[in-house]
């Protein structure tokens, strides 16, 4: 990749507009950035930013090869970067590029000449937010905590009142080992990427989850943890209330999900080892900081949830009724709780940190 950028003359650019005034054109072109990551936390005060130039025709991808050209970004809506020619594997690079502190939002414009003339692009807008209060925190180990009495109870009812019968002693006992495992596989993959990981014990610089029953007459609170912002205390607890659960899952899982009461149990082992996990890992994901309130942390809002306002006024990506793993309890579906893509048939979506959530955990925890 190349290091410098290019340029081109400004009536070059003033001759564009006039070729696109003067010829009719079926097709668009459209820059994408493909590094970094956008809609995530950086801690340096520029980036490397780099991409493609696609051509559509009706919303539709048709090419990628060989299309030579010009791309150029700004930030903020200042003055554009000069112009960076591809290179021969149609890659873009715009180098340096400054970033203020606090959010930054980037887009730009693509040019290129075909035999019918010239065709200028856009690069949508995504947003880089630099911040220089984080710094890498350690390791982070979780311990999965399932000693508490009735936790067992409860996950046997969750899968003989959500499954035709009737199951056996056996089948009820594998269930329930078989739930806790992949609560634990659930929770170890959304974490990747970063230094939070299983432990096999508790202790000192640990953080828990603690799976309670929880207060089954009112059906309302899955969980709770401490909000923690940079996670400056590792030895905390969250809890997560299997009990609460159960009374959910008997009372909506059929009807507000693809799940059936003719499903095997494995599909419903997977089912609520999923919502289970994703509980587990988001409250968890309170206690290291996520998602704290305020335009100088990270613009959560509803008692520290993803923010669907926040979403709805930016180019971002931090709310998805229920498959962003911090997205608010009331705003999440029981379908994205198990992972799920809609409520009436089976296409999986698991639940998952989106980019700009795992990137802070990346910093605090690399």
């Amino acid at each position: 990749m190349k290091a410098h950028s290019s340029s081109r003359p400004a009536s070059r650019k003033w001759a564009v507009g006039l070729a696109l005034a003067a010829i009719p054109l079926f097709g668009f072109d459209r820059g994408c950035v493909t590094q970094p990551q956008t809609d995530i936390l950086v801690t340096s005060s520029s980036v490397n930013v780099q991409g493609y130039i696609h051509r559509f025709d009706d919303n539709t991808l048709q090419w990628q090869e060989n299309m030579a050209g010009w791309a150029h970004l700004r930030v903020n809506g200042g003055g554009f970067m000069v112009w960076d020619q591809t290179d021969a594997n149609n890659v873009w690079q715009q180098s340096g590029v400054p970033l203020s502190l606090g959010v930054n939002v980037l887009d730009g414009e693509t040019w290129r000449a075909t035999p019918n003339g010239n065709i200028v692009g856009s690069i949508d807008g995504f947003i880089l937010e630099r911040k220089n209060d984080l710094a890498a925190n350690g390791s982070q180990p979780v311990f999965l905590d399932w000693s508490a009495s009735g936790v067992d109870a409860e996950l046997k009812a969750i899968a003989t009142g959500t499954l035709n019968g009737p199951l056996t002693a056996a089948q009820q006992t594998a269930f329930v080992n078989d739930v806790k495992a992949g609560v634990a596989s659930f929770f170890a993959n959304a974490y990747a990427g970063t230094s939070i990981t299983l432990a096999s014990a508790p202790g000192i610089g640990v953080h828990t989850v603690k799976f309670l029953v929880g207060d089954t007459t009112k059906c309302n609170l899955l969980g709770k943890s401490p909000g923690d912002y940079k996670n400056t205390n590792k030895t905390q607890t969250s809890q997560v209330f299997v009990g609460v659960f159960r009374c959910m899952l008997v009372k909506k899982l059929v009807s507000t999900t693809p799940a059936e009461l003719t499903d095997t149990l494995a599909m419903r082992v997977q089912d609520v080892a999923t919502a289970i996990g994703r509980t587990a890992a988001h409250e968890a994901g309170h206690s290291f900081g996520l998602v704290s309130i305020g335009p100088t942390r990270l613009h959560g809002c509803e008692d520290s949830h993803n923010c669907e306002a926040y979403d709805d006024a930016n180019p971002s990506d931090r709310f998805d009724v229920g498959h962003h793993i911090m997205d608010p309890g009331n705003k999440s579906q029981f379908y994205a709780r198990i992972g799920q893509a809609n409520p009436t048939t089976r296409a999986t979506k698991k639940p998952y940190f989106e980019r700009y959530g795992k990137s802070y955990l990346k910093i605090i925890h690399p």
